[in-house]
This record gives structure tokens, sequence and C-alpha cells, in this order.
């Protein structure tokens, strides 16, 4: 197809999502090079998609309490010739109806439903919805975001390892909404007790403010040297978060939004996955790396476990154990240190 010249991606999704996602952007960029693209999503993720993602020239905030009349006004000045619905929504699927009336090219996310077809990763399902108007795709899709070296800096002063050591990032906390997802507190105890009586080996914590209880409560359990563990949950930006994840060697992580930025910045991860499907919510690329109980979870895909307390980890994550997890670490970290 001709190029576009103006090309708006309309995504207002959870930080996850949306950074699963960024590989729509990097495919249009090769194959458009000259278009002007204009990510339209929620403002907390304007900075770490126009100053760490090339393939964005420009972002536009999404404001959700806003009526449909305004949203339509938004696209109207932002006047693209191609609209990528990414959302899955009514109100996407509105406005991609007003963009094909101004004259858009509209391609539309559909996310792939429970069938006897193979699984599609959600970064593959998302790209699916440009297939029939690109003709390159990148040789891979990751990494997609790139950290400054300002940025770096300032985290790498921020986390005070001893110089040459190797950094292993923990995520210990899933957010709010749905914490069958996580991995007692317990058992990221006992991993991170493990690699404390290590020389080399330096733990970072990483999660938002919802995470922060649970990094004061790891930090203070600890049974050895604090020193060696820097908890930066509740401490960092977005930006700052990408970064840090770039200074690790490799992070341990469920199912939240750090693990997906983790491998949109190529840092290897150790996915923990039970409640959700690792073929299409896992760090893209690193199955191998997974430890997985989604066979034997009895509320696959559901928002909570029937068979404990809704603010606690499901009963198919507590079949992960900490001696499996500390194994695939070390399995990774000797070949980094």
């Amino acid at each position: 197809m001709k190029a576009p010249e103006r090309v708006v991606i309309f995504h207002p999704a959870a930080i996850g999502d949306s950074m699963l996602a960024t590989p729509v952007a990097r495919t249009l960029r090769k194959n458009f090079p000259d278009t002007k693209i204009t990510y339209w999503s929620h403002g907390s993720l304007e900075k770490i998609l126009l100053d760490f993602c090339p393939a964005v020239d420009n972002f536009e905030t999404y404001q959700k309490d806003a009526g449909l009349i305004s949203h339509m006004k938004n696209l109207s000045s932002l006047a693209p010739d191609l609209f990528v619905d990414l959302s899955n929504s009514t109100r996407g699927k509105i406005l991609g109806l007003f963009a094909t009336i101004k004259g858009a090219r509209v391609c539309s996310y559909r996310k792939q439903r429970a069938s006897g077809e193979k699984t599609l990763h959600a970064v593959d399902n998302f790209v699916e919805s440009i297939k029939d108007i690109v003709v390159d795709r990148p040789d891979n899709y990751f990494p997609s975001i790139f950290p400054d070296s300002k940025t770096l800096a300032a985290v790498e002063e921020k986390i005070g390892r001893t110089a040459g050591s190797t950094i292993l990032g923990i995520v210990p906390g899933v957010g709010q909404l749905r914490p069958h997802r996580g991995w007692s507190l317990d058992n990221w105890l006992s991993v991170l007790n493990h690699f404390q009586s290590q020389k080399n080996i330096h733990c970072i914590l990483i999660g938002g403010p919802e995470e922060a209880p649970a990094g004061e409560y790891l930090e203070k359990n600890l049974n050895s040297n604090p020193k060696k563990l820097t908890n930066l949950c509740g401490k960092l930006d977005l930006k700052e978060t990408a970064a840090a994840l770039k200074h690790c060697q490799v992070v341990v992580s469920c199912d939240t939004g750090p693990a997906h930025i983790a491998c949109t910045v190529g840092t290897p991860v150790i996915g923990l996955y039970g409640p959700t499907l690792l073929e299409r919510s896992g760090p893209y690329g690193n199955n191998l790396l997974a430890l997985t109980t989604t066979a034997s979870c009895q509320c696959l895909t559901e928002k909570c476990c029937r068979f404990k307390k809704t603010t606690e980890p499901g009963l198919c994550m507590d079949q992960i154990l900490p001696d499996s997890v500390i194994k695939r670490i070390e399995s990774i970290l000797p070949k980094t240190t």
C-alpha cells in the first residue's frame, strides 16, 4: 500500500498490554520510515513511549472521562490516513468507523478467543492487526524500548551495587486487581535469602506504589546483609523502571507489567505463571525460562482463585516452590557473571 503520512495507534491500555503492543509501532516504522506515528493512550505512558521508543513520533493523551464526541474531535485534529485500533473496545470500533468516514484506512485488533487453534501470543496477536498493510517485519520485536544513558546512570546510582556485581531483579507483587496471579512473600524471601549469601549478586526489588508494602516487608525480614538488596518498589517512575530492568541480568516476575517492560528492554525474564496462559501472556520469547502450573490451575483466566482468599496468591501458584525458582535463576546467572 502507499505509505500513510499520519498513523494514529489507539491503545488506552494497562502498562503490560501497552508494552506488548510496541512491536506494532516498530513494524509500522520498518515499513513506513517517513510516516508520522502518533500513540493515543493514557498519559502515564507518554514519557516512556516518546523518550524511549524510537518508533513513536508523537503522543496524544487519552482522556478517560471525556465523551465520545470529544474523542471524535480529537481524532479529527490528528487527521490520520491510517487508524490502528488496538483497544478491542466498543469505543475503539466507533472511532474506527468515524475514521473511515473521514477517509482513513482502519486496522483493528481482535483478541484471539479460546478455540482449537494454536494459541497466539498477545504480541503476535497485536501485530496480526496490521498484517494486511505491511510487507516486512523486524527480525526481532524486542527490544523496542531503549532507556537513555542519563536515566540508566541515575538509576544505577540509586541501585548502589558493588562494582562488577550481577543484578538480579525481583518483582514481588502483581498489583491489587488480581492478587491470585502472585507468589507469596515468604517464597520471595526464601529466594532473596539464598542469593544474599553469594558475593557477586546484588538483588533489586522492582514494582509500583502498590508493591511498596511488599518491598518493605522483604527488606525488613531479610536474614543477611541488607546492603546487597536495594528496594526500589514505589520509588521509580516508568522510565526509571525500564532503566532498572535494563540493568538486570535476569528478572523474576509473575504476570504483571514489569515482566513485559523487561522484555521490551531485552532482559531475560523467568515468569511464574498459573492462572494465566503462558503461551498468550508470558514474557515474550522467554517461555523456556518460565515455571508454570497453568495445566493444574482450576481457575484459569478467572479473576480470583476459588480455593483461597481473594487477596492471596492462587492455589496453583503455591505449587511453584522456591527451590525450583532458585535453580532456574542459577541456570542463567553463571552465563552472565
